[in-house]
């Protein structure tokens, strides 16, 4: 086997094994985004506010990769269902 076959080999791999962390990644957050009450934007979007500590509407837009009113309306959801269980809603599982 030639060094640019091994090279290409290897980088195919590499793609697979990312590509079933990248699955396992979303089916975790679908288990997850049902146990506490969530969809999977909002889930994405309270993991990105969560490591991000503070941030604007544009750059969780930007992060998330969708319009900032795509955002404002996720934001508005998260709001609307804190306010109604009285619970704190926090992406790693504690509420």
């Amino acid at each position: 086997m030639s060094s640019q076959e091994k090279n290409g080999s290897e980088k195919i791999h590499r793609l697979i094994k990312a590509s079933d962390k990248i699955s396992n990644f979303f089916s975790s957050m679908e288990s997850h985004s049902s146990e506490i009450g969530v969809s999977k934007p909002e889930l994405l979007t309270l993991v990105t506010i969560y490591s991000e500590k503070e941030i604007i509407m544009r750059e969780l837009a930007e992060k998330l990769e969708i319009n900032s009113s795509t955002a404002t309306g996720i934001i508005d959801r998260l709001v609307k269902k804190k306010r109604s269980s009285g619970r704190e809603i926090n992406p790693i599982g504690e509420l």
